[in-house]
């Protein structure tokens, strides 16, 4: 088991050059102490998709997550989105629910930290309070 989760994360870093996706480590609080990696890219200007997993002290040791972010305005140049998506606990009290969060981009004019406060609803409601950086971002090539 953690020989493929070893691969999955090295193919997910190496490989995102190629496919425009954003990687970002995160940790907080997600059931417990948390740290995962997590995968985002864009769709259209106001909307994207996140995928992630994340390692966590509470009694489910592995959460999967996924699901999409949408635009909703800035504060003070800092982009606020809401994420939307399916959560799931694998361990001794495994379950699948749903997770509503909010996402504060460009946090202290930092561009690659963002802050997401919100919860996650499967079995039980559990709290949701990450800060995130992201690691890899695709390089745009300007056309000027």
């Amino acid at each position: 088991m953690r020989k493929k989760i070893i691969i999955l994360l090295v193919l997910a870093i190496t490989g995102q050059a190629s496919w425009a996706i954003h990687t970002a480590v995160l940790g907080g609080v997600r059931g417990g102490a948390a740290f995962g990696l997590q995968l985002e890219e864009n769709l259209t200007r106001n909307l994207k998709y996140r995928l992630g997993l994340e390692a966590t002290t509470g009694n489910n040791p592995l959460i999967f997550f996924g699901g999409g972010k949408i635009g909703l305005t800035e504060i003070d140049r800092m982009p606020l989105s809401l994420s939307l998506g399916l959560v799931a606990y694998a361990g001794q009290n495994s379950s699948l629910g749903a997770a509503v969060a909010l996402v504060l981009d460009r946090v202290f004019s930092v561009d690659p930290l963002f802050i997401e406060v919100g919860s996650d609803v499967g079995g039980e409601a559990r709290l949701v309070a990450q800060i995130g950086y992201r690691i890899l971002t695709p390089r745009t090539e300007s056309l000027h």
